[in-house]
């Protein structure tokens, strides 16, 4: 091995990545979710008569549809910026006990 590189830990590199995994199926299921609530409410709106009557009706499906992938999105961000957050601890932990170790 070169004198100027360093070995980096097998666990080091699985924890960031399984994170980032857990996170993308996490997305996928929230996403899923959303339109799956998307889907039966268009539907429930249709099976009530209301979808295509008048301009203002259909505005406000269209509105609460976009509400639905709005708040899928608010909910994956949290989601992402918490996994970031806690693998910034777990590299500073992990930093600060590097020194003990070695």
């Amino acid at each position: 091995m070169a004198e100027g590189m360093t070995q980096t830990h097998p666990v080091a590199l699985l924890i960031p990545l399984a994170v980032g995994a857990i996170a993308v199926l996490c997305t996928l299921l929230i996403h899923a979710l959303a339109v799956e609530g998307t889907v039966n409410f268009i539907r429930y709106e249709k099976r009530l008569g209301r979808e295509g009557i008048a301009f203002g009706t259909d505005l406000v499906i269209v509105i609460l549809t976009l509400l639905f992938a709005f708040v899928a999105h608010l909910i994956e961000n949290r989601l992402v910026g918490g996994a970031v957050r806690n693998l910034r601890r777990i590299s500073r932990i992990r930093n600060c006990l590097l020194p003990l170790s070695g």
